[in-house]
């Protein structure tokens, strides 16, 4: 279920970036603005809904987070069909952020309680397919819908589905006890107020350089995401439909593989050395780079769109790692809020920036090279994934320090009265 979840929140994501081009046409906007719409002003959104509702996950039930969120992005993804003008698809992306917002919160938080930190990447990495199945779909739909039917009823299409999977996971999907895998378990962080729990992070080096890595990592991952089907269309000359077929099967394939590759062999590689959390999304970075340079110099299209495949492979490398590490860094009431310190970064200055930049640079740059402008703007983004490799080694560094930290911290305190008792035993010789 939480498979679905993650499916139909990116397909109503992703769907935007297909549609890219005939909105542009029909509502007059400029590359800058369509960069704001998927990146910065759904991203802003996303990140200022995301700490209440991470509170929620993790002091209610998280079940009803996720069937309430489903059913309000779904909601407004169907809104987007009906929009006239920039502002009222800006209200509706909106909307979606303020949905998509609560579930990734509640979504690790539940992962973490169904399974022990030593199946964590791997139980993350199944998760993370979700994701991935909804780039497919939402791209390849997405492209099709609009070629027969129009860019509105693609929305209406992918949005309806949500609102019965609300249902479904309302009933379906279990509550399990906060913290029940933990070997040690600390109930007190659950009344630990708000300014307590960022200074217990902010204390945590490893965390810090991670979120760093994580900005720049989706800099440039979300960056591609959102323009590179409107460059195999400008540059290329595809149809939305043709495109949305191929990027939905190597972006969905990618994506995929990448995430399990990535979540089994850092679980195997961690049991001797935590590091592995950290290295795995360190060789992704870099391995990524030729192949996502080879996407955008390549002059046939058929032989770019493969090239792109090992892009998505190596870029999706840091999802179930990451993710798996931070839940075992926090204490169980502090998972909903782990996550939503995560989206600041991932979503704020990886989602918001990165499609926002590369839209400002084309427009920069259209007066010299007109349509091939986006070329250029995509090659500058990829420096994001250099700095992103830095980082993650650099968090690697202490790792192992900081999770014996956490591992000393979370050890019970036999209240004061059983020591005194059991000192008093002693001096008596009982």
């Amino acid at each position: 279920m939480l498979v679905a979840v993650g499916a139909c929140n990116f397909i109503d994501r992703q769907i935007l970036t297909i549609l890219l081009q005939p909105i542009k046409r029909e509502l007059g906007l400029s590359d800058t603005a369509l960069g704001f719409l998927t990146g910065f002003g759904f991203a802003a959104c996303f990140v200022i809904a995301g700490f209440p509702l991470a509170r929620w996950a993790d002091r209610g039930t998280r079940r009803s987070l996720i069937a309430v969120c489903v059913g309000l992005w779904s909601l407004m993804t169907m809104a987007s069909g009906l929009v006239t003008s920039f502002g009222q698809l800006a209200l509706a992306r909106v909307g979606v952020a303020f949905g998509e917002a609560g579930s990734a919160p509640a979504i690790a938080s539940l992962i973490a309680d169904y399974y022990p930190s030593s199946r964590r990447a791997r139980a993350m990495a199944i998760v993370f397919t979700g994701p991935a199945i909804g780039v497919f779909l939402g791209l390849m739909l997405g492209g099709w819908i609009n070629q027969s039917f129009g860019w509105r009823s693609a929305f209406f299409a992918v949005g309806a589905p949500g609102l019965l999977l609300a249902l479904i996971v309302h009933f379906v999907v279990a509550e399990p006890e906060r913290g029940r895998v933990d070997a040690r378990r600390d109930e007190s962080v659950a009344h630990e107020p708000f300014r307590d729990v960022l200074r217990y992070f902010g204390a945590l080096r490893t965390f810090r350089y991670l979120m760093l890595a994580l900005a720049c990592h989706s800099l440039t991952l979300f960056g591609w995401l959102a323009w590179a089907p409107t460059y195999l269309v400008r540059v290329h000359r595809l149809d939305t439909a043709t495109v949305g077929l191929w990027m939905g099967l190597c972006g969905g394939v990618g994506i995929a593989v990448g995430n399990v590759i990535a979540g089994f062999v850092a679980d195997r590689q961690a049991r001797g050395d935590a590091r592995w959390y950290l290295w795995v999304p360190a060789l992704g970075s870099l391995i990524a780079m030729p192949s996502g340079v080879a996407f955008v110099l390549l002059g046939d299209p058929r032989a770019a769109t493969l090239a792109v495949v090992p892009f998505f492979v190596m870029t999706s490398a840091w999802g179930a790692p990451t993710n798996a590490l931070v839940q075992t860094l926090a204490r169980p009431h502090m998972r909903g809020v782990a996550i939503a310190i995560m989206s600041v970064f991932v979503n704020i200055l990886g989602l918001g920036l990165g499609p926002l930049l590369i839209g400002a640079m084309n427009d920069w740059l259209a007066p010299r090279f007109d349509l091939g402008a986006i070329r250029y703007s995509m090659l500058c983004a990829m420096l994001g994934l250099l700095l992103a490799a830095f980082c993650f080694l650099a968090a690697g560094r202490n790792v192992r320090e900081d999770l014996e930290r956490v591992r000393a911290r979370l050890e019970p305190q036999r209240p004061r009265i059983q020591e005194r008792v059991t000192r008093a035993r002693e001096r008596a010789g009982l």
